[in-house]
């Protein structure tokens, strides 16, 4: 049971948090599959801005809104820490690195686990209209990116953040 207002403003903060990353990816999940399906007549996302940037816009915002209310949980944690509280003090580190993680994996891993580079340099394979293909290697269109980045990264992140905070 949290004893100072400072660890209640923490906990309250961290559900925030949570709450934010959910509908970060609600609008990541919802907004790839609707820039998926309906492209917006071959302009790309990034070059030209449009209605089709908003769920990028807004996830990504979300992600990273998700690390500033956990600022108290990382000043918690280190008092805690200093104090000889491993337990509480680990529990509210996690709560501040976790969605730090999350942001990196989010980005990263979607990158590394990608089909359309797998498959052109080890199968000599491409998937036009899947991938984008250019000097730098292979990538997923941009129409894909958004909803790739969603499955791919910030999904199996959240359920591994999720799990580690019910420990």
């Amino acid at each position: 049971m949290p004893a100072t207002r400072a660890e209640r403003l923490a906990d309250r903060l961290a559900r925030y948090s949570w709450r934010t990353l959910l509908f970060s990816i609600a609008v990541g999940l919802l907004g790839g599959l609707l820039v998926a399906l309906f492209p917006s007549g071959g302009e790309t996302p990034r070059r030209r801005p449009g209605p089709e940037n908003a769920p990028i816009i807004i996830s990504t915002l979300g992600y990273g809104l998700t690390v500033l209310p956990d600022g108290p949980s990382l000043l918690t944690g280190i008092w805690d820490l200093l104090h000889g509280r491993r337990t509480s003090a680990g529990r509210r580190l996690l709560v501040f690195f976790g969605p730090v993680v999350f942001l990196a994996g989010t980005e990263i891993v979607p990158h590394l686990l990608n089909p359309c580079f797998i498959a052109l340099e080890l199968a000599g394979r491409r998937f036009p209209g899947m991938c984008d293909y250019g000097d730098w290697g292979a990538d997923y269109a941009e129409r894909w990116h958004l909803l790739n980045h969603t499955v791919v990264g910030a999904l199996p992140f959240t359920l591994i953040y999720r799990r580690a905070l019910r420990r």
